[in-house]
C-alpha cells in the first residue's frame, strides 16, 4: 500500500484568482450560469474570471464576494476568510450553515434593493428633466422650425419670417400664447390673419402682432 500523502486539488497557496472564484462557486452549489444571472453579468463573464482572462470592477467585486460568502481579500490573494476545505464539528457546521444561508439572503436582498434604488433614482432624474424650463433659446429654435413647416405654403410665409423677427422680444406668456397658436388648424389660422373669419380672443394680441409685422 502506498503510504504516500497526496496533496489535496485545491490549495489556497496554490490557486489563482479565477480558481478562487470557481471553488467559492461550486462550494456554495452555483453554476456559473446561475453565479452570471445573481451578479447581472453574463455568463461568458464569470467563465472569463474564473479562467483567469479578466477579473471584475470593484463594485462588482464586492458584490461577488458577498455571492460567495468569502472576503474580498481571500479572492484577492488567498488570505483571509474563504471556503473551508476541512471538517470540523458537525453541530457547529450546522449552525454555521444557517448563518451564511442567513447572509447569503441579506446579502441578495441588498443587491435586489440597490437595482430597485438605481432604477427609481433614474425614473426621478428623467422626470425632473421633464419638469425643468426649457432653455429660451432652445424653445425659440422648436418654436422657428414649428412656424417654416406648417403644412400649407401660406402659413409658412406669414409665421415664419414672424417668428425670425417678433419672438426673441416676447414674454415668457406671450411665447405661451403662440406656442398654443402654432397647435391650431392652419386653414383657419389663415382666415383669422386675413381677417375672413373671426379672430379668437385668446390670440387676439399675437394675431395683431402677425398682422402688424406682415402689414395686413
Amino acid at each position: 500500500m502506498d503510504d504516500t500523502e497526496h496533496e489535496p486539488d485545491y490549495s489556497d497557496d496554490a490557486s489563482t484568482f479565477g480558481d478562487r472564484i470557481a471553488s467559492a462557486r461550486e462550494a456554495i452549489g452555483l453554476n456559473q450560469t446561475e453565479l452570471a444571472q445573481r451578479l447581472g453579468v453574463r455568463t461568458k463573464t464569470v467563465r472569463d474570471w474564473e479562467q483567469d482572462r479578466a477579473e471584475p470592477r470593484s463594485n462588482r467585486l464586492q458584490m461577488l464576494a458577498g455571492l460567495l460568502n468569502v472576503s474580498i481579500m481571500w479572492l484577492m490573494s488567498g488570505r483571509g476568510d474563504g471556503i473551508e476545505t476541512g471538517e470540523g464539528d458537525m453541530g457547529l457546521d450546522a449552525v454555521r450553515a444557517d448563518l451564511l444561508a442567513e447572509i447569503r439572503a441579506v446579502r441578495e436582498d441588498q443587491i435586489t434593493l440597490a437595482r430597485r434604488l438605481s432604477r427609481l433614482e433614474r425614473k426621478l432624474r428623467a422626470i425632473c428633466k421633464k419638469l425643468a424650463p426649457e432653455p429660451k433659446d432652445i424653445r425659440l429654435r422648436k418654436l422657428r422650425m414649428r412656424s417654416w413647416r406648417r403644412g400649407t405654403k401660406e402659413m409658412d410665409l406669414i409665421l415664419g419670417p414672424f417668428s425670425d423677427t417678433a419672438l426673441e422680444a416676447l414674454s415668457l406668456e406671450e411665447l405661451g400664447r403662440y406656442e398654443a397658436l402654432l397647435g391650431e388648424d392652419d386653414n383657419s389660422l389663415y382666415r383669422s390673419v386675413t381677417g375672413t373669419e373671426e379672430t379668437p380672443d385668446a390670440y387676439s394680441g399675437t394675431l395683431d402682432a402677425i398682422r402688424q409685422i406682415h402689414q395686413i
